[in-house]
């Protein structure tokens, strides 16, 4: 039987190049201890040497040969190595791979006899321009190192080397499954394949033999009535179980998960199992702060439940370039939608290396990752290049061979483009606060009525960081809220992807003039922006009530607060000021016509807070409060005949110049009391479900959450959660302005990845722990000198 043991831990690193480096007798006693995955540098929060981390590095690592000399045959899996890669065994080279996305395997030579095997691996993380995406300026760094998982693979002579699984006619009683099993070496007249699948509780389902088809394939077909299919809400999975035997002789046994479901785009949205929905999406980069690409798998999987679960998004595109593998898992589990792409940023090399080395990603991503149901088209473009339809022709062609059931894609940036893929994707940056939200498909692409995706949008258009004024902040959620209503508003698009998920490193010639691109709708430690809400409301799996204001004049120009929306998808909101209603507002279907959810405008702050004026007739209160609300937005600087309007009202009560500056005092600046407090209550259903207050924060602490409350021990590598640490006021709100720094001390099994010496921005940051050695309970302990200090237990397990 296949063993496969993960080799992460204890692998040494030095940041040099020296051919010695790969010798068996070479003493790297003195090298840095690392375990995998690793990055090359880690790299401050800002401001960094986008080069720093551009040379080439050794690792090596000392196995034990007895495990291995109990089977015919051993490789090295590499699921991905940043950017070139020379493996050594033993001192002779064992193998290379160009390109930093995709896994690879090196045989171990099986004269191998000696009890320690030594695995040299030379790394070259400069930008090589023979090495998609380098030729030239990429928006994105690329770090260097063995930033994925390391597995040693070890079988015997005859093994499963690839199970390739497709399902047909799943909207109809007779569903088919087929797999194509590809064996090692030629069938034998001895050689079975026996197939089982098993649905989610483990059960067997169906059991057959597999029927041999050419020299080393073995094919299997069933059909499968009874099953359930796989959708965004319903992700049932199922396991093709594959036993490969020599006679009566188990000699290999192979596991892979997929579903039954149909997915395709079509000129009049998605069809999801013969269903039309419109997808909302956002793209995401695999990098995180200080260690770029080097996040182990948990890390990888809660990205994907941020994306499913905190933002609400139907689809994710994996720009640019195939992401961790347990990314994908995640999003099998989830039901998230993945168009995943090549590697690649605009160019488009001439030379035929950098040309076969795109077609190579392209067949190492397909292969690598056909049987996810999560994945709904491939992107065999790069993104952004010019037409090259020599090039994409052979790309398309290849991905349709590796994968005839799903669709191919490729972004593009301008209108008009060769059309060779299946659907048309195009990133659409047409919107700048004051015009369409989004272009006309059919203007954009010369194929009349193809599948059409929008595959990014905003971003660039209008940077926000999470510490910008609520203005700002505001209109970065408008944005995005007005193409997804624009999306909603037509079928044509099947898809409508925003740029991005979370801010990310970038090259000096882009970004902030600090190496980083403030185009999330995250920040970099993953935590919410203002724009983040938007997509949140539109689900309806909990409560979300987010207001875009704090309440606060002073944070405004001419203490004008002006509109508020609150990001909801709750029914109604009622709005009180120091328990008075003021009133209930409703979705503003006006101007948001589309969304499932709207955004909730609070326009007036006076609403009835007028009714206990005593003296007032009904008339009266809606005269002063229209008055007062032109005076909130234009000062005392009021039109005529409002000015005469309001010499008349005061002349008809015998009140003074001075009451109207108190009305003015307390119904518009809110200076009648020195509490206050605003309140913000959810209605869904005719019950109260979310409340937000608002008021002075007379004691800012700190506070501390988690992502989860335990971490693994003894894993295939080190276990990582995300600590969230904020400034919080008396009614635990977000104190935005709060930039205070925080030092950071753990004690047991856990450390933190990156410094321990840290600053809020915005209010809040993020702080990664890792798991060390050993089982326990671990402590970390935030402090700030201006808000106290928080603490958080971690049991590792």
């Amino acid at each position: 039987m296949r063993e496969i043991i993960p080799i992460n831990y204890r692998w040494k690193f030095i940041a040099q190049d020296n051919p010695i480096f790969g010798s068996v007798d070479y003493d790297d006693s003195d090298w840095q201890v690392v375990d995998i995955p690793h990055t090359f540098v880690e790299l401050p929060l800002h401001y960094l040497d986008d080069q720093i981390f551009c040379f080439t590095g050794w690792y090596r690592v000392h196995l034990d040969t007895a495990a291995v000399h109990r089977f015919a045959k051993a490789f090295l899996r590499f699921e991905a190595v940043a950017t070139y890669a020379e493996v050594y065994i033993n001192g002779q080279l064992a193998g290379t791979h160009k390109g930093g996305y995709t896994p690879f395997v090196v045989a171990i030579p099986s004269l191998v006899s000696s009890d320690n095997l030594l695995i040299a691996v030379r790394v070259d993380a400069s930008e090589r321009p023979e090495i998609p995406p380098f030729g030239n300026v990429i928006d994105y760094l690329t770090f260097g190192g063995i930033y994925r998982e390391v597995c040693l693979d070890l079988v015997h002579e005859a093994y499963i080397e690839d199970v390739c699984i497709r399902t047909h006619d799943i909207l109809t009683q007779k569903k088919r499954i087929e797999a194509d099993i590809r064996i090692s070496q030629s069938v034998t007249q001895d050689m079975s394949v026996h197939v089982s699948v098993f649905d989610g509780e483990g059960r067997q389902i169906l059991k057959a033999q597999a029927a041999s088809a050419t020299k080393n394939l073995f094919r299997y077909e069933d059909i499968a009535p009874e099953v359930q299919l796989w959708d965004t809400e319903r992700p049932v999975l199922y396991c093709l179980n594959t036993k490969l035997f020599i006679g009566d002789e188990l000699i290999d046994e192979s596991e892979v998960r997929f579903a039954f479901r149909e997915i395709r785009c079509t000129p009049s949205g998605m069809l999801i199992n013969g269903i039309s929905r419109q997808l909302r999406g956002l793209n995401r980069h695999q990098s995180y702060p200080y260690v770029g690409y080097a996040m182990p798998a948990s890390q990888q999987r809660a990205d994907a439940d941020v994306l499913k679960y905190e933002l609400g998004v139907d689809i994710v595109r994996t720009s640019h370039y195939p992401q961790h593998r347990a990314f994908l898992d995640r999003c099998d589990e989830i039901g998230l939608l993945v168009f995943p792409e090549i590697p690649g940023w605009q160019y488009v090399g001439k030379d035929q290396e950098w040309r076969s080395l795109m077609l190579l990603h392209v067949r190492e991503m397909i292969e690598r990752d056909r049987n996810h149901p999560s994945i709904v088209l491939w992107g065999v473009r790069i993104n952004e290049s010019a037409d090259d339809d020599e090039l994409y022709s052979r790309a398309n062609e290849l991905a349709r061979w590796l994968d005839r059931t799903r669709q191919t894609s490729g972004v593009r940036n301008f209108a008009g483009s060769h059309l060779i893929e299946d659907v048309y994707s195009y990133n659409d940056f047409i919107h700048r606060g004051d015009n369409r939200a989004l272009g006309d498909p059919d203007t954009i692409c010369k194929k009349a009525r193809a599948p059409f995706i929008v595959s990014e949008h905003t971003g660039h258009m209008f940077p926000t960081k999470t510490f910008d004024p609520p203005d700002r902040r505001l209109e970065h959620a408008l944005r995005h809220a007005r193409i997804l209503n624009e999306m909603y508003r037509t079928k044509r698009r099947c898809a409508v992807i925003g740029w991005c998920m979370s801010d990310y490193y970038t090259h000096r010639y882009f970004g902030s003039g600090d190496q980083v691109c403030h185009h999330g709708v995250t920040d970099m430690f993953r935590i919410p922006k203002l724009a983040a809400a938007i997509y949140a409301s539109q689900s309806d799996r909990e409560p979300v009530l987010v207001v875009s204001s704090q309440m606060d004049i002073g944070d405004h120009a001419a203490h004008h607060i002006g509109s508020v929306y609150v990001f909801t998808n709750c029914d109604a909101v009622k709005v009180s000021y120091n328990n008075e209603p003021v009133g209930t507002y409703f979705p503003d279907r006006k101007h948001f016509a589309y969304l499932p959810h709207p955004p909730v405008v609070i326009d007036d702050f006076i609403g009835n807070r007028l009714d206990k004026l005593s003296g007032f007739s009904d008339n009266d209160k809606n005269q002063l409060r229209h008055l007062l609300l032109q005076a909130s937005k234009r000062g005392f600087d009021l039109r005529v005949k409002d000015k005469i309007s309001m010499w008349l009202l005061l002349k008809r009560k015998k009140l003074s110049i001075s009451d109207a500056v108190r009305f003015y005092e307390t119904y518009v600046g809110w200076l009648d009391s020195k509490e206050r407090e605003w309140t913000f209550t959810g209605i869904r259903n005719d019950q109260e479900v979310a409340i937000v207050r608002h008021k002075a924060s007379k004691h800012p602490r700190l506070e501390l959450s988690t992502q989860r409350d335990s971490l693994i021990a003894d894993g295939p590598t080190y276990d990582v959660v995300k600590l969230t640490v904020r400034a919080v006021s008396d009614t635990a709100m977000t104190l935005p302005y709060c930039n205070d720094p925080l030092s950071i001390e753990t004690t047991g099994p856990i450390s933190v990845i990156g410094p321990r010496l840290v600053s809020l921005s915005g209010g809040a940051v993020g702080v990664y722990v890792r798991t060390t050695t050993g089982r326990g309970t671990g402590l970390i302990t935030v402090t700030s000198c201006a808000l106290g200090s928080a603490s958080l237990q971690l049991k590792v397990v």
